[in-house]
């Protein structure tokens, strides 16, 4: 017979599945959970329960469960919590809560993820030191070259956008901020952010959003070009930003799990 332990173990893993695929558990598991780690104040238990709120829809709830236990220093509390937001695509959430863990619980999977976000947000001071100390933890020497260099080539693309577009930091910040909320609003995650810039002066901020719905991805262009147009604070920003399908061979943001 499993332990509690082991019990509260099995589930995080069953439900974090479930979280990835978006497959939402059925009525008897999320009761069955609830009420075997009801008592379970292990990190284990109380991840197993926000991760059953999460996968049976309930997002909010399982974002105040797993705040609740704030302040989080376990640094395997704080990557779940951080996996949760990211896999229901709560991203404006986890930027709430997401680079504070990566200052107080640097995990290898922390610091990246951060870093990430870091970069989409145009953070490029917050990228550079992320990703130094995210290569710091790397102990292959061929995936700690290839994150050196790819950390390289973001850092050089951030600095050609600001200074071809002449944006500035909380310009590009806030287009991220309108991107991300809309991509929220229609429950969907992203596979990848580009800030770029082509020779002939264009630049552009795209996100590949996980979707095969062509004219769902019109309609949230559309949205967020409506949402720019109405900001003020974006009116000489001359960064192009849009949705993509999938339909760009080459991806922005690379880096080494």
């Amino acid at each position: 017979m499993p332990t509690p332990k082991t019990k509260a173990n099995d589930y995080v893993n069953q439900l974090a599945d479930h979280m990835r695929t978006g497959k939402p558990i059925d009525e008897l598991l999320y009761r069955r959970v609830l009420k075997e780690l009801s008592l379970d104040q292990s990190t284990n238990g109380i991840s197993a329960i926000g991760f059953a709120y999460a996968a049976h829809g309930e997002f909010q709830r399982a974002d105040e469960w797993f705040a609740s236990f704030s302040p989080i220093t376990d640094s395997v509390l704080a990557n779940n919590y951080c996996f949760m937001l990211f896999a229901v695509n709560m991203h404006t959430r986890l930027w709430d809560v997401l680079f504070d863990f990566a200052e107080k619980c640097p995990t290898a999977w922390l610091l990246w993820i951060a870093a990430y976000h870091s970069y989409a947000l145009g953070r490029i001071g917050k990228y550079k030191t992320l990703m130094q100390r995210y290569i710091s933890q790397i102990q292959d020497d061929e995936k700690k070259e290839s994150a050196m260099i790819n950390t390289e080539k973001n850092l050089d693309k951030l600095n050609a956008i600001y200074s071809l577009t002449h944006c500035t930091s909380s310009q590009l910040e806030a287009l991220a901020m309108h991107a991300f909320k809309i991509i929220e609003g229609h429950n969907l995650s992203f596979s990848y952010v580009d800030i770029s810039s082509t020779a002939a002066g264009d630049a552009s901020y795209i996100i590949e959003v996980k979707t095969d719905d062509a004219d769902k991805v019109v309609g949230m262009n559309v949205e967020l070009s409506e949402v720019i147009c109405r900001d003020p604070l974006l009116d000489n920003c001359e960064l192009v930003a849009f949705y993509t399908a999938g339909r760009l061979a080459y991806q922005g943001y690379t880096h080494v799990d």
